[in-house]
């Protein structure tokens, strides 16, 4: 009776890890470029375990995800856009935090 109540509750878990969402890689199909005008938000992923490859994917204003090649130029320059960006708004808000601004001196 015992080893019969083992192998229900050993199926029972094998049942629940299996039925569990599974992580894949979500950019089957990439694009070469979009309208920039119409992009809202760029998520970059690096490769994880689960999918090896890197990932950049675009939300529309319409609220559409879509994948970008990140061998591209276009989603390179766009990429490092998206990161100038970034470093601007963590730059002013440590400049608010702080009260202070450092600026750059040129030889003139």
């Amino acid at each position: 009776m015992n080893a019969a109540i083992q192998c229900i509750t050993l199926l029972a878990c094998v049942a629940i890890c299996s039925t569990s969402a599974l992580k894949y890689c979500r950019c089957v199909n990439t694009l070469k470029r979009v309208n920039p005008s119409l992009i809202a938000g760029v998520k970059e992923h690096g490769p994880r375990p689960y999918c090896r490859k890197q990932e950049v994917i675009v939300t529309l204003k319409t609220g559409k995800s879509l994948c970008l090649d990140p061998e591209e130029e276009f989603t390179k320059r766009l990429l490092q856009r998206t990161q100038i960006k970034i470093s601007h708004r963590w730059h002013n808000a440590k400049t608010r935090e702080t009260g202070s601004v450092t600026t750059l001196e040129t030889g003139s």
